[in-house]
């Protein structure tokens, strides 16, 4: 049997250049949620997009 569960699906929108303690910011992120066992963590690149 499985236990019922709460989900939340998170977004996060930054730029290729953004950088926190040296790294890339996309590269940080997934590293720190793996670690932290965090459920289905997935970066995607935009090739396209709009605004600034």
């Amino acid at each position: 049997m499985q236990k019922e569960s709460t989900t939340v699906l998170l977004r996060i929108f930054i730029g290729e250049s953004d950088k926190y303690e040296g790294k890339k910011s996309y590269n940080y992120l997934v590293q720190y949620l793996r670690e932290n066992h965090f459920a289905g963590v997935t970066k995607l690149r935009g090739i396209t997009g709009f605004g600034s």
